[in-house]
């Protein structure tokens, strides 16, 4: 191709570029062509390039907080009828409440007969092979666990056969909104790795997950059994063994595993008035995070659906982990999530035996490795995901002294007299309540004030809702109707670049292929057709319309 036809085809491609500018939405642009002088051209040129270099600016920065997927938070809250009544938990801060010697001998070892108090069983481990003096490094960690309270709570087996009758020895009144417990409070028992037995009391519309209740509150009366005052035979306790006295409570979404480290503890001889607040959360799954809803089959398929759990972080974690040494070790932890699927195929892994101290030991250790081996690798971690939807609660507490002194008869009399107390109460509240109805007043008053059994023995939870739902709930920063409304209002603010300018620029490339590639039709003066030629500027500025429009004036 020669020069001249070169020069011929940037001078056209040159002519279209001017005649665009020209005629350009772009305000600047027609100026910028059309102004006389040199310092009227600068001045528009500089505002086309400044509006240029701002709007990219400003492009930038909007596209990198769109693929950034950042999210806001938007908080409401409206009234929309009763919240979900949470699950209630509640545990006995008294490691060894459960086999107190009037409510009968709940720990039982393979291997042994009889059930066995804490004292017995430390006794039969001093009787075994291998004891915490011993030598034998390998096992040192293991013995130390074995004989502290955790490792009695850890390694003995309950007899599940007493375990209703001793949450109703635990949990004397349960009232929703004024009903009694036989129609009403749900109880379940359920082992948790911190606090051993303890007691979820559920919604009084049945078992159901996910059930909304219309009650107002909930009111119990807890009997702690505090009178047994035994001291532990080793000093070795939990670093998670709470030492105070009275219960740990936790109120959880209905239907979730409960986390009693998160919980509140209310002393004997307290009412604790607890208003709940129920919340929900909700964040956004890929890009903008990383959440779950689901436990994937993959992680842990043995689940029974008639007893599964929804699902939490915790859950997902713990049935990660149970997942692990169940392949490895043909055993259940017993500190993690199970149902009773498992417990009727699998045996626990730490329920000490004394027909096989070795196999204990072994699965004791085989259980440790496996986990050890998932937290070094972070698997359940990475694999476990926040849930993408959740609730919760957010609670305000206020203890007071309980009961008064002007009560103490009356509650004894109303809740206590028919039921099996100790001795020590028959002497104190029984008599006085016989003064009392006699109208001796003063020996009646002399026995409530000389013993504080009671207040030792018992407190009260008052649990009420407050109406109001809150909703959290991630948003994107930027959505992509958000996105396209600011890129049109940056471009049309700095450069005047609208809509009809985008449809000016393609059609200006494509005048531009045009013009290499395509043919046009060529007329002469009197709008006869000469031939076909390539487009060029020539031709294009004698179109058909301005050829018809000459064809006019000229008729």
């Amino acid at each position: 191709m020669s020069n001249r036809e070169n020069k011929r085809k940037m001078s056209n491609v040159l002519i279209r570029v001017r005649s665009y500018a020209e005629h350009s939405t772009i305000k600047c642009l027609p100026k910028l062509v059309h102004s006389k002088s040199m310092p009227h051209k600068v001045l528009w040129l500089f505002t086309f390039v400044s509006g240029v270099a701002i709007g990219l600016y400003l492009l930038s920065g909007l596209w990198n907080t769109y693929f950034s997927y950042q999210v806001t938070l938007s908080i409401s809250a409206k009234e929309e009828g009763r919240p979900p009544f949470p699950d209630v938990t509640v545990c006995n801060l008294n490691p060894l409440w459960d086999n107190a010697p009037n409510w009968g001998l709940l720990a039982r070892i393979d291997g042994v007969a009889d059930p066995l108090t804490y004292d017995q069983y430390i006794y039969l481990l001093y009787t075994t092979m291998y004891k915490p003096e011993s030598n034998d490094t390998v096992f040192e960690g293991t013995n130390q666990e074995l004989y502290s309270v955790s490792g009695y709570l850890k390694h003995t087996e309950y007899d599940n056969t007493v375990l209703d009758d001793l949450g109703k020895s635990f949990i004397w009144k349960c009232v929703w909104q004024g009903e009694k417990q036989s129609k009403n409070c749900s109880v379940r028992p359920i082992i948790t790795p911190t606090n051993g037995l303890c007691y979820t009391i559920r919604p009084p519309l049945g078992d159901g997950i996910n059930v909304k209740t219309r009650q107002e509150g909930m009111s119990v009366i807890l009997f702690l059994n505090n009178l047994d005052i035994r001291f532990v035979a080793d000093y070795r306790i939990s670093p998670f063994q709470s030492y105070t006295e009275g219960v740990k409570v936790l109120l959880h979404p209905q239907g979730t595993v409960p986390q009693m480290v998160e919980g509140f503890t209310v002393s004997p001889g307290s009412e604790a008035n607890v208003v709940a607040k129920y919340y929900r959360r909700s964040i956004l799954p890929f890009p903008y995070g990383n959440c779950a809803n689901e436990l994937k089959l993959n992680i842990f398929s043995n689940i029974n659906a008639e007893d599964v759990w929804n699902y939490t972080k915790y859950a997902c974690t713990s049935l990660c982990y149970q997942n692990k040494v169940i392949n490895n070790c043909g055993c259940l932890d017993s500190t993690e999530i199970t149902n009773s699927k498992l417990t009727t195929k699998y045996r626990f892994c730490s329920i000490f035996s004394v027909r096989n101290m070795n196999e204990t030991i072994s699965e004791m250790e085989c259980t440790r490795r496996a986990k050890a081996r998932l937290d070094v690798l972070n698997t359940c971690i990475k694999i476990c995901h926040v849930p993408c939807d959740w609730s919760f609660y957010k609670i305000s507490i206020n203890q007071v002294p309980w009961p008064h002194e002007i009560y103490i008869l009356a509650l004894y009399y109303t809740y206590m007299r028919s039921r099996h107390l100790p001795e020590e109460f028959q002497t104190f509240y029984a008599s006085a309540v016989e003064y009392a109805m006699k109208g001796n007043t003063t020996e009646a008053t002399k026995l409530v004030k000389s013993t504080n059994l009671i207040q030792r023995n018992f407190l009260q939870l008052s649990i009420t809702m407050d109406d109001t739902i809150t909703t959290e709930e991630d948003q994107p920063a930027i959505k992509l109707e958000a996105l396209f409304g600011s890129l049109g209002g940056i471009l049309n603010l700095w450069i005047g670049f609208t809509f009809i300018t985008i449809m000016e620029v393609i059609d200006f490339f494509l005048t531009i292929i045009m013009d290499k590639f395509c043919y046009t039709k060529v007329y002469d003066d009197r709008g006869k057709k000469k031939g076909v030629t390539p487009m060029s500027v020539e031709a294009t500025d004698t179109d058909l319309f301005t050829v018809w429009k000459k064809r006019q004036l000229d008729s």
